[in-house]
């Protein structure tokens, strides 16, 4: 599946060092963007994570590590919680990467809901009636591809001058 666990991990760890700059990434980062098909750890974690953060808590990776636990969820290839969480603790972050990994993991979440639109939109095409119209075959593919992508902002990645033209 498309999916980048090191992002993740490095998305969380730049959120558990500098909880701070969460705030500039709330907008466009959410669970759907920390997948897993076995493994629900990170999206747990940065559940966590920004529950607190939204609260005004302070993070600490022995709380992140104890909320996780209380959850009872089991998680079958990380044996213990506490040090995987200490371990993103302890990750190598510069300063000002957090805005850009998690526009690379945003990518990511892109790609996927491309790839399931398009799964869906296969199974809907086998469905449909073979006297099916051109526009009806076409409104189909349309209205199940832009559910899904039009909720992303299609535009420039880097801050634009917006007085130029005045």
């Amino acid at each position: 599946m498309i999916y980048s666990y090191e992002l993740e991990k490095q998305l969380l760890a730049a959120l558990i060092k500098k909880p701070e700059n969460y705030f500039e990434i709330s907008a466009f980062i959410n669970e759907k963007d920390f997948y897993s098909e076995d493994n629900s750890l990170n999206k747990t974690i940065f559940t966590i994570v920004r529950q607190a953060l939204e609260a005004h808590e302070e993070i600490d990776d022995v709380i992140i590590a104890q909320r996780v636990q209380n959850l009872g969820i089991s998680f079958d290839d990380v044996v213990n919680v506490a040090e995987y969480v200490k371990s993103l603790g302890m990750r190598k972050v510069a300063d000002g990467s957090l805005i850009k990994t998690a526009k690379e993991l945003k990518k990511y979440t892109i790609r996927r809901e491309i790839f399931e639109s398009s799964q869906n939109i296969a199974k809907k095409m086998k469905t449909l009636p073979a006297e099916s119209s051109y526009s009806e075959i076409i409104s189909v593919a349309d209205k199940e591809y832009n559910s899904r992508i039009n909720q992303y902002e299609v535009g420039n990645d880097t801050p634009e001058n917006i007085y130029d033209e005045m």
